[in-house]
């Protein structure tokens, strides 16, 4: 007959299947740090067109980060697909979530096309606050859940910002949202 686990045995079962969890999941620090990268730096550059009052369109800027990102995505996704041995109830979550706030990008996009692209910015910090708020949550990441809930204060603010201190402000939601607790994340696995 065996003998039951202490308190104390629970425990550290506990603890090592959220640490293990966590590992699992590091991979994912490279999807943010992909799109963190990628539209940080297109939203430099339009901060950086607006100051130095540079003549050109930064549409182009914004669809060669999107582009680029995808391809990055789709990269990583296969390959991910290709080392994975099972699909977890975490893993479609997450594929549920991310595919759902692509679709709310696109919507948004949209928006910017019609109405201007500053008046999206704080939707978008929104949207990428919840995401990785509820990624945190899933993968029971702290550091990605303060940035989550970080982005819907920055969003809160940047309501009342006009340009181009609001692109700063999508820039700030990036660095503690997806850059810094990505990091994080990768140093778990």
């Amino acid at each position: 007959m065996e003998t039951p686990l202490s308190q104390k045995q629970s425990l550290d079962i506990i603890r090592d299947m959220i640490s293990s969890s966590r590992k699992n999941y590091s991979y994912n620090a490279r999807y943010f740090l992909i799109w963190g990268w990628l539209i940080l730096a297109a939203a430099l550059i339009q901060y950086l067109a607006i100051i130095l009052r540079w003549d050109f369109n930064t549409l182009y800027t914004w669809g060669a980060a999107i582009a680029m990102g995808g391809i990055l995505q789709t990269i990583a996704i296969m390959k991910d697909t290709r080392e994975k041995q099972a699909t977890t109830f975490v893993d479609r979550c997450l594929t549920a979530l991310w595919g759902g706030s692509a679709g709310v990008f696109f919507i948004l996009m949209l928006i910017g096309f019609q109405y201007g692209w500053i008046s999206i910015y704080p939707l978008m910090i929104t949207v990428y606050g919840w995401g990785v708020l509820v990624t945190g949550a899933l993968i029971r990441f702290r550091p990605l859940i303060i940035g989550g809930i970080a982005n819907f204060f920055i969003a809160g603010v940047s309501v009342f910002v006009v340009t181009p201190e609001l692109i700063l402000l999508l820039i700030l939601s990036l660095l503690v949202s997806y850059i810094a607790p990505a990091y994080m994340l990768r140093k778990t696995a």
